[in-house]
């Protein structure tokens, strides 16, 4: 019995050691080309990342069940004092919309004035390779990835407007 228990604990630890949890090798790269997506929004009008090229994009992850991506998402707010605001977009992007009464009572508590993308089945989410909620991803005027952040901190919005503003003072947009 020892020998079957001793067998199993180690072959537990091999698979840990080879697969990760999650590890680094699954997650967006910085300077990676982030993937086109499109996915409707909460008004059923179509959102294309690549109508965006361009722009500073910052997409938030986020799901009706999670109290600390609705912290987030409200202080993505502070965002439209942000000078040049023309040179980007914020898009919040919900990954379980078939809750649509839920969404839609979030919206309207935090009185969202960005798009809120409905993520079907989670599948952008899945391909951008997260684990987990709030993900944020800031995507230069190139399409590359920028910042991605998980998790939430009261930090993130002075995070955002910094990375925002070094962007957009860039040369980046300049082709």
């Amino acid at each position: 019995m020892k020998s079957l228990l001793y067998k199993v604990t180690l072959l537990c630890w091999v698979g840990v050691f080879c697969c990760g949890c999650g590890g680094d090798g699954d997650k967006l790269r910085l300077g990676e080309i982030a993937k086109d997506f499109t996915l409707e929004t909460l008004e059923h009008k179509s959102f294309s990342l690549n109508q965006y090229k361009g722009r500073v994009v910052v997409l938030v992850f986020w799901a009706t069940y999670c109290p600390a991506c609705k912290s987030e998402m409200a202080e993505l707010k502070l965002l439209e004092n942000l000078p040049n605001q023309k040179g980007f977009v914020v898009a919040s992007v919900c990954i379980d919309p078939e809750k649509a009464e839920a969404v839609q009572q979030v919206v309207e508590m935090l009185h969202f004035e960005y798009p809120v993308l409905l993520d079907e089945g989670a599948k952008v989410f899945s391909e951008y390779k997260m684990k987990w909620l709030p993900t944020t991803i800031i995507i230069d005027q190139k399409g590359a990835i920028s910042l991605f952040k998980e998790g939430y901190s009261p930090s993130i919005i002075k995070q955002l407007e910094a990375k925002i503003t070094v962007l957009l003072s860039s040369k980046q947009g300049v082709k």
